[in-house]
């Protein structure tokens, strides 16, 4: 029931969105050759003809770009902001991938001034469309029309949570009449209504037509008498798992033979995503290693004079899935470092360090080779720091979900580190910022973390 007025209200917006991106185009073309509010540099008004089979090529591009960046993707509750951030960003791309066709077609190539109209215009529309439906929704929702009562039974977090949020978001057109649970529970907004002996008295009298039942895993047993006390109802019974709790990434629901599949601790990167990652990786490792082969070339020199041992240190360190791979760093300790302590961290003013080593560490300048472990493949620009085998069978008995870090590869720079968590810091806070990331991880997170390490700099006080 939700999602099928999910899909409708989306499919409407599909429509308003593309009839927008016509009249824009159209817009465009009369502003800037019937209007002429900027004088032309051409001799003859090109014919509208030429533009009006340009659309051609521009619904289609922009349509494409819209459904993949989510601005028709079906949410139960999507927010506001976030609705105009999936439609912009979509018709920014599109809008990109159009323009870039049109070179292929000369004679219809437009001017880049009525591509800038276009673009702007376009975009204000795809905005006002989500605001007046959005609006129109809810105003319709408060005066009662297409409202449908349901109930939520359930004694849990998720249930006082799930009643909530169906309470505040009018426009799906469902209205919470209480909760339904054996338990005492304080709630503001969701009165509990009865227990669950009284499901059977309390949907035929409320004429609820969607039950909601939302029970702790402990409790799972008693779905069974739920589903045969509703059987002779005519309310849709909708069962949400409780499975918040156990949920340390990603939470996902594939078939599988029409078997529900439920998955917890899914990587975000896979498939495309993963393709697309490292595509990303490489177009930005390849000129940063070209630009810093010089730097490189000049650090390696004076390691080699400053010291005995080899330039360049590798290390085993644990990545993706882990798996072990051979990272590389400028030698910035003696050669037989480890050789009395074993492995360890650092710390701060540590002897073992050579007198280039200490300020390679502090300006991050000994990670550079770690460019050679991106364009591999061992490694990403932006992800968790590999850690050494060593100390991750320390870790993983210590530090609860650490292991989850290992769901994506390793990363030279990551959310953890631009927030200040490297060196000799608590793992705690490190761990919570890399499943943040994992969690949360999108491209324009990746290009957040590497704008935020460009401009706060390599150089930090727990670098040692």
């Amino acid at each position: 029931m939700l999602q099928d007025r999910e899909k409708f209200n989306d499919s409407l917006l599909a429509v308003m969105d593309l009839f927008a991106l016509t009249i824009s185009w159209f817009t465009a073309y009369a502003i800037r050759f019937a209007i002429k509010l900027i004088p032309l540099r051409i001799s003859h008004i090109p014919p509208l003809s030429d533009f009006t089979w340009l659309l051609i090529i521009l619904i289609p591009l922009e349509s494409l770009s819209l459904y993949f960046s989510g601005a028709w993707r079906r949410t139960m509750v999507p927010s506001l902001s976030r609705s105009i951030w999936r439609a912009l960003r979509g018709h920014i791309v599109g809008s990109g991938l159009t323009l870039a066709a049109f070179f292929f077609v000369a004679r219809y190539r437009p001017s880049r001034l009525m591509f800038v109209i276009f673009v702007a215009a376009a975009g204000a529309w795809i905005v006002v469309n989500r605001i007046v439906i959005r609006s129109l929704l809810i105003k319709k929702r408060r005066r009662g029309v297409g409202i449908k009562k349901a109930v939520v039974i359930g004694s849990s977090a998720t249930a006082q949570r799930l009643g909530n949020l169906l309470a505040r978001h009018h426009e799906l057109g469902i209205e919470v009449i209480g909760l339904i649970s054996d338990d005492r529970i304080d709630s503001p907004e969701i009165p509990v209504i009865g227990k669950f002996n009284d499901i059977q008295r309390i949907v035929e009298r409320s004429d609820a037509l969607t039950a909601f039942v939302a029970l702790p895993w402990d409790q799972s047993n008693k779905i069974r008498e739920i589903l045969e006390a509703l059987s002779d109802k005519i309310a849709d019974i909708k069962v949400v798992p409780d499975l918040a709790q156990y949920a340390a990434l990603r939470t996902r629901v594939e078939q599988f033979e029409g078997l529900p599949i439920v998955n917890l601790a899914e990587s975000p990167l896979y498939g495309w995503r993963a393709i697309g990652k490292r595509i990303f990786d490489i177009l930005i490792a390849s000129p940063l290693l070209i630009t810093a082969s010089i730097p490189m070339l000049c650090l390696a020199i004076v390691v080699k004079l400053t010291s005995s041992g080899p330039v360049i240190f590798r290390q085993q360190r644990m990545g993706l899935d882990g798996r072990l791979f051979t990272m590389y760093k400028f030698r910035s300790m003696r050669a037989d470092s480890e050789s009395d302590t074993g492995p360890v961290w650092a710390i701060q003013n540590d002897a073992r360090r050579t007198g280039i080593g200490s300020w390679m560490r502090r300006h991050s300048l000994d990670e550079l080779p770690q460019l050679i472990n991106v364009m591999k493949g061992d490694m990403s620009l932006v992800g968790p720091r590999p850690e050494r085998p060593e100390l991750i069978n320390q870790f993983r008995k210590e530090i609860p979900r650490y292991m989850l870090r290992h769901r994506v590869k390793a990363g030279i720079t990551g959310w953890a580190q631009v927030h200040g968590w490297r060196g000799n810091t608590p793992l705690d806070g490190r761990i919570e910022c890399d499943l943040f990331y994992i969690q949360n991880w999108s491209f324009a997170l990746d290009i957040k973390i590497l704008w935020l390490t460009l401009i706060r700099g390599w150089k930090s006080e727990n670098a040692y």
